[in-house]
């Protein structure tokens, strides 16, 4: 128990430093700017979203990965356990807004 007590006190003390850091950042014009196609404008480090954009990328990914992948590969290797196959089928896009990767 006691144990668990102190990783939360460390992790509410590293929460604190990172909101100092970020305040600092902010006003000295160093912190990036989210991209402006996100679905979130706010700078929060707990947020992690995947936006469904499967009618607007469709098209675009199954070209991309029709274009990209090697048929001849599919299908192949160590780690494949299921039956054969000569191509990837997209079936939907989610691009991922994490601030704290950007």
């Amino acid at each position: 128990k006691e144990s668990v007590q102190k990783q939360t006190k460390k992790v509410a003390r590293l929460q604190k430093d990172i909101e100092q850091e970020r305040a600092q950042l902010q006003k000295i014009g160093r912190l990036p700017r989210i991209p402006p196609y996100w679905s979130t404008s706010k700078y929060d480090l707990n947020v992690f979203q995947k936006v469904d954009v499967t009618v607007d990328l469709m098209t675009d990914m199954r070209s991309l990965f029709d274009k990209c992948c090697n048929s001849a590969t599919l299908g192949h290797g160590r780690d494949q356990q299921a039956g054969s196959y000569s191509r990837l089928n997209v079936h939907t896009v989610w691009p991922v807004e994490n601030f704290k990767l950007w």
